[in-house]
């Protein structure tokens, strides 16, 4: 692409891009050519081979930056466009969008008689793409109604690039509007799309999955009337629906079960929150996932209803909005950095680009508990899918539990599969090869359950440490070790329990990418069996329910609780079942 090159060329002597970069862009070309890919690929079923998939989103990621190079000030992202005001030279810098508008979107206005034009924005990703598009109508076709329908999250600038701006949150202008206009009797049951017309075929994706936002359905029977008209017209597989309807539940029994969808809920939702309470599966089974819109204001965080949703088999993906309170922010960020089995993805909204390096999939080291220990090899898949549709795609062809598994090593690239081959050892502290105990140390302060005072001077002493290792990396520890004096005896004095010739099971760390894999369970049993001659207890806190349900799962009974003033909760104490004396006449 000689033409492309003169083009950067030009913009690296004129300092638009700086000459530091020359190197990078020179490789990405060279890659560019030599690749025989093509993103026909998106549009077959090998788009389902994830090696594959990698592979060419490698590629893709090399054309936006080599165009994005090319264009600069304009940077392109998968499904985002930004522009660099700053460097903008007047008459010099006409991007690739202003004349996708007149070579498409020119002939598709002249080719209808509509005469309202509408636009949806439901990402900041969008924004600028949506004003060069209303611009160019304003310009070419005045005597078009433009509107503006944005998600409520996102700020627009009007800038006078459109006539009306609505909120999604709140249609009733946009539909007084419509009555006023077009002279309507006020029946709204026919303004919701329809998709016959669009080039489905040449979307990026196998499988045709169509939006649905509630907000445009005033009933049941309007909704349904969508659904099976887009069933009637085109090979429709899924739907994503946005917005909120008082009568989603019934409504999701009605569809389809050959249909697959997400939807998407605010976590602050009451109704979704009394479900969690109530214990009750708040959807059908063809749920494939939730996207979690975050509250924009201080609210009490419920986590249980992700919980309750991922043991169904469901997907959680958190969208973090540009307007939620930053302590929210900075919980909902802690959260979904300890718990990736439980909120599986997520966007950061307050991200910003830098060519097609996009931050929305990346969290401040400062909420991850693991950062400083030895990091796993590549990054999720979902990262690589990075689209929330190519998402539940793929869950819908795949699982939760395989996706969630499912690992990029970018540069060979390959596929990694978590739990595919874990390996377990059980050692001395001597006996560790060199520098595990290191990392074994901050994999146990990661786990942010103990006091590391003592943590090293306990494990160089301990009776036995397991640990788990895969992809070269450590991904679990425990060890039963032997409890020093003083704790001995503070136990003893409380709960009138003696340990004295007891190993204590302890220091238990677990990646939070592997805790829904067993990886707990299987040190806790392997432990065990090694124990020899000793008894083994083990300390677990009271609000510590994910390791009290390990526990019970391996046979291990809660034989008495105590408050712990060093604390400040209540503890319990646990040990093997057979372990337990019949004589000891504890309370059951």
């Amino acid at each position: 692409t000689p033409y492309y090159w003169e083009m950067i060329k030009k913009k690296v002597a004129s300092g638009v891009i700086p000459e530091t970069n020359f190197d990078l862009i020179k490789e990405t070309c060279k890659r560019i050519n030599k690749s025989d890919i093509s993103i026909d690929f998106l549009r077959t079923h090998a788009f389902y081979d994830p090696e594959k998939f990698i592979f060419l989103k490698n590629y893709m990621n090399d054309l936006l930056f080599y165009f994005s190079t090319a264009f600069s000030p304009y940077q392109f992202g998968w499904g985002s466009l930004f522009i660099n005001k700053e460097k903008i030279i007047d008459g010099e810098n006409i991007g690739p969008f202003e004349a996708l508008c007149k070579e498409k979107l020119n002939n598709k206005i002249r080719n209808t008689n509509a005469d309202m034009i509408m636009i949806f924005i439901s990402s900041s990703d969008q924004v600028e793409a949506g004003k060069i598009m209303a611009k160019f109508i304003k310009l070419n076709f005045p005597e078009k109604t433009l509107v503006v329908i944005r998600n409520p999250h996102v700020d627009i600038d009007n800038d006078k690039c459109f006539d009306y701006c609505f909120s999604m949150d709140n249609l009733a202008p946009f539909f007084k509007l419509t009555q006023t206009l077009f002279k309507t009797t006020g029946d709204t049951d026919n303004i919701f799309p329809d998709f016959k017309s669009l080039p489905l075929n040449d979307y990026l994706a196998p499988d045709t999955v169509l939006p649905a936002n509630l907000s445009f359905f005033k009933d049941k029977k309007s909704f349904m009337t969508f659904l099976s008209n887009q069933q009637a017209n085109i090979d429709v597989k899924g739907f994503a629906l946005e917005g909120d309807h008082p009568e989603i539940k019934n409504l999701l029994k009605n569809i389809d079960e050959s249909l697959f969808f997400s939807t998407s809920k605010s976590m602050d939702d009451k109704d979704i929150s009394d479900s969690s309470r109530n214990q009750q599966a708040p959807f059908p089974s063809n749920l494939k996932m939730v996207c979690w819109d975050s509250p924009k204001k201080r609210t009490p965080f419920k986590s249980k209803i992700l919980w309750e949703l991922s043991k169904q088999g469901v997907w959680n993906h958190v969208k973090i909005s540009q307007k939620t309170e930053s302590k929210l922010k900075n919980d909902l960020f802690s959260f979904i950095a300890s718990n990736p089995n439980i909120a599986h993805s997520f966007e950061n909204r307050d991200a910003k680009n830098n060519f097609n390096e996009s931050d929305k999939t990346w969290i401040d080291s400062k909420f991850q508990s693991y950062s400083h220990v030895e990091q796993l090899p590549g990054k999720p898949f979902w990262k690589t899918l990075e689209d929330p549709i190519y998402q539940l795609l793929y869950l819908n062809k795949t699982n939760k539990k395989d996706l969630f598994c499912m690992r990029s090593d970018q540069k060979k690239p390959s596929l990694i599969k978590l739990g595919s081959n874990i390996q377990f050892y059980f050692k001395k502290a001597d006996d560790l090869p060199d520098g595990f105990l290191d990392e074994i140390c901050k994999m146990v302060e990661a786990g942010g359950s103990v006091d590391i005072k003592y943590v090293r001077y306990n494990l160089e002493r301990a009776y036995l440490i397991g640990y788990a290792m895969e992809n070269g990396v450590i991904v679990g520890n425990s060890s039963l070790k032997h409890p020093r004096q003083e704790f001995i005896e503070r136990i003893k004095k409380t709960t009138r329990l003696d340990f004295t010739h007891f190993v204590e099971r302890g220091y238990t760390s677990v990646r939070p990418e592997y805790r829904a894999l067993g990886v707990g369970a299987r040190l806790l049993e392997g432990l065990t069996k090694r124990a020899g001659n000793y008894k083994i207890f083990s300390i677990i806190s009271e609000d510590n329910l994910a390791t009290q349900k390990i526990a019970k799962r391996n046979k291990t009974k809660k034989i008495v609780t105590y408050f712990s003033e060093k604390v400040g909760k209540e503890l319990g104490v646990w040990m093997p079942e057979k372990m337990i004396e019949d004589d000891w006449n504890l309370k059951k």
